[in-house]
């Protein structure tokens, strides 16, 4: 019991010595609070770090994604050619390049390991996704201070694609005097104000028959476009990429081209073909054709031309195979249809005829038709002709050729001009061949 009272009293006697003596507490919490603040300036250190890391390995799950989506439907494709199907094995060639397409692009990263992602390619009617998940934890070295040794991460990357069909683009081209005008406002104005052509329209006639001078040819001397040179330089576009396509294509013969034109009459320039070349060196020779050997400047049977080309068509599909090939039409025309008419203005008689009947027929087929319009612009020299066979029709040649299209929001197109000529090509084209694409 003493020894008990001792102790009490001992700390009772020294404790106003500890409660004054201050000495030394300052340094002591400050060194406190250092400790704390480097600990949270440590785990941003290492939250930063991870962050770099799972970006890193999101964009390699994006690469995964991809390859696996594009070799699964490479080597379907590369089956059928050799008239095999065989899904599981593609589907596990996409998911073993898949895999090594995250590795090759995730590398090496400080404090985590690269993990191994889960590759699931699944096939919805032709639609091919590609999922890959991955999940892994970086390890903190200067967040330890605070307790914590990692963080987890995961992600996630979704590709699709569709089995690449084969395909079949038909042009059905207005090779009419008409197509002869300048391709654009400064184009027609160039012509007329030229000293030796002086003419603006219904002045094209490659026969030259009422002049001495081949304006056509005059014109491209001048380096003065004309309505057909842009049509010629649209088709030639479309099939350079779709050479380019075709060539980085896993299975050949994939891609079919054909041209055929129309006047005063309906001619074969290209059978389709898969000789992408033939048709590339084809598009460049399209041209207005020769008039007939009288004052008429030619003429333009569009309804026929519908009629001829569906007689024509062939090897029409889902684009399953070289004879089932996805189909599509694509008529590019000033949308005018111009006859002769005994008795009239130039002894000829335009009209805007019911194309639904020819448009019909090709759909019937299972073909998909593009419209493009290339209208004859208001004619601001030379009106008299303009006025006489043009403007009597001006609005009703859209709505013709819109019935005429498949989907009229999607496929018809009015190209006021040259430039809008091509661009009407490379959507239709687009549209019609999408991309390999991330979904998510």
């Amino acid at each position: 019991m003493s020894y008990v009272r001792w102790h009490k009293l001992s700390l009772g006697e020294h404790a106003p010595f500890f409660w004054r003596d201050r000495s030394g507490s300052v340094a002591v919490i400050t060194a406190l609070c250092m400790l704390i603040v480097l600990g949270f300036v440590s785990l941003a250190l290492d939250f930063g770090l991870s962050q770099a890391a799972r970006a890193k390995l999101d964009s390699a799950a994006d690469a995964a994604s991809l390859r696996a989506a594009r070799t699964t439907v490479d080597r379907m494709n590369h089956q059928t050619q050799y008239g095999t199907y065989d899904w599981s094995a593609a589907q596990a060639d996409g998911v073993g390049t898949g895999k090594a397409a995250f590795a090759a692009n995730a590398g090496k990263l400080f404090g985590v390991e690269i993990p191994t992602p889960t590759i699931t390619v699944t096939n919805d009617n032709g639609a091919v996704k590609a999922s890959v998940a991955w999940s892994t934890q970086a390890s903190l070295t200067l967040g330890r201070a605070l307790g914590w040794s990692s963080i987890k991460m995961a992600g996630e990357s979704v590709a699709s694609a569709s089995l690449p069909k084969y395909y079949q683009f038909i042009f059905l081209v207005d090779v009419s005097n008409s197509m002869g005008i300048g391709g654009t406002d400064s184009a027609i104005d160039a012509l007329y104000n030229d000293p030796q052509i002086k003419c603006s329209f219904a002045c094209h006639d490659p026969n030259h028959v009422r002049e001495t001078i081949d304006y056509r040819e005059l014109a491209r001397q001048k380096s003065i476009k004309l309505k057909i040179d842009y049509v010629s330089d649209a088709v030639k576009m479309f099939t350079d990429e779709i050479a380019r396509r075709n060539a980085s294509a896993a299975i050949p013969k994939l891609y079919s081209v054909g041209i055929y034109t129309f006047g005063t009459g309906y001619n074969q320039v290209l059978a389709p073909t898969t000789n992408i070349a033939s048709a590339a060196s084809a598009a460049q020779n399209v041209d207005i054709e020769a008039a007939l050997p009288i004052a008429n400047f030619g003429y333009s049977y569009l309804n026929d031309a519908l009629d001829s080309l569906s007689s024509d068509l062939r090897n029409i599909g889902t684009g399953t195979s070289t004879t089932a090939r996805k189909t599509y039409v694509i008529l590019l025309t000033d949308g005018i249809q111009d006859v002769p008419g005994p008795g009239l203005p130039g002894g000829r008689k335009t009209d805007v005829v019911d194309y639904r009947g020819g448009c019909a027929s090709i759909k019937a087929k299972g073909a998909e038709i593009v419209s493009i319009l290339a209208p004859i612009p208001q004619m601001k020299y030379d009106p008299y002709w303009y006025n006489k066979l043009v403007k009597p029709l001006a609005t009703d040649i859209a709505p013709a050729l819109k019935s005429c299209a498949s989907d009229p929001t999607r496929d018809f197109f009015e190209a006021v001009d040259g430039p809008d000529i091509s661009a009407a090509v490379t959507t239709m084209m687009n549209q019609a061949l999408p991309p390999l694409s991330l979904t998510r």
